[in-house]
């Protein structure tokens, strides 16, 4: 039996890097195959499985559609690692991605004269497509995220590997600042208040973190971190919801508009994302943590 190390690091290394060579269309047919083998995993189905009936008992009371909604999960996921590496290759004219008509221009109704804009996204469908749909229209954009290096030990060194790969390949198509949890989150600040356009992932979960408020969700409440609220409070950002729609093998990118009040924006944020997930319950990565993330009922986690 293959040790797991190992496994992620064929998978990486070899498997994906070498259809991420093959012709578009080609490649992530044979990235959905990958997932469909995916989907053989028992533990990661009960995971799964498990949170998708909690949110929707009367929908998965049919026992194929869990089933159905699980293999489409891992399919896409699949897709997902897929993009890390055709990213560097593509351009408009391939049509991955394409961008909603409104999306540039909610972005620059959201941006004013030396005021910074943040993109707030959740880990949603193959999310860092957004990212390249921008930068392929010519838009400079930044991105927070965990820590991909040493200071994260929650990370083997094939994990570091893939991650820092796709934070590379990502950034050299978008050119902003790139900012992680263990840096001084003061280049945050800065970066907002000098007219950046920042992507902070909304429903990222950092235990032990105090600040997290429990939002309507989905007939229950979501730990949603404020620090979205208070960054675009102290920097006079703008926010606006963005989000990826799979279609087949590619992908369209959508920007919506958020109110102008940081509070309320971060609450509209999260009921767009409360649709999206009605709507595509396997877009949404986080099934596995929802006993950490999200109650049933009115009851505070």
């Amino acid at each position: 039996m293959i040790a797991p190390a190992l496994r992620r690091w064929l998978r990486y290394q070899l498997l994906f890097r070498a259809l991420g060579g093959l012709p578009l269309p080609l490649g992530y047919r044979a990235a959905g195959w990958i997932g469909e083998r995916d989907a053989r995993d028992p533990a990661l189905r009960a995971m799964l499985e498990g949170g998708l009936r909690r949110v929707f008992p009367a929908e998965t009371a049919d026992s194929a559609v869990p089933e159905a909604w699980f293999r489409a999960y891992c399919r896409m996921m699949a897709r997902e690692t897929l993009d890390v590496y055709t990213m560097p290759r593509v351009s408009r004219r391939s049509r991955l991605v394409e961008l909603h008509p409104r999306a540039l221009a909610v972005l620059h109704e959201a941006r004013g004269p030396g005021r910074g804009v943040i993109i707030a996204m959740a880990h949603f469908s193959r999310l860092n497509l957004l990212l390249l749909a921008l930068g392929l229209a010519g838009e400079r954009l930044g991105m927070l995220t965990i820590a991909v290096d040493e200071r994260n030990p929650d990370l083997d060194k094939v994990e570091r590997t893939y991650l820092q790969r796709k934070v590379n390949n990502l950034h050299a198509r978008i050119g902003g600042p790139w900012l992680t949890l263990g840096d001084n989150l003061r280049g945050l600040y800065e970066a907002l208040q000098r007219g950046e356009t920042m992507v902070i992932l909304m429903d990222a979960f950092v235990p032990g973190d105090a600040t997290r408020e429990a939002l309507p969700f989905l007939g229950g409440r979501l730990l949603m971190a404020r620090g979205i609220e208070r960054l675009a409070r102290r920097t006079g950002a703008g926010l606006v919801y963005g989000v990826v729609h799979e279609r087949g093998w590619r992908a369209e990118a959508e920007l919506r508009a958020l109110p102008a009040e940081p509070e309320a924006a971060l609450r509209a944020a999260v009921g767009e994302l409360e649709r999206d997930v009605a709507a595509t319950p396997w877009q949404w990565w986080h099934w596995n943590i929802l006993d950490y993330i999200w109650t049933p009922g009115g009851d505070a986690p």
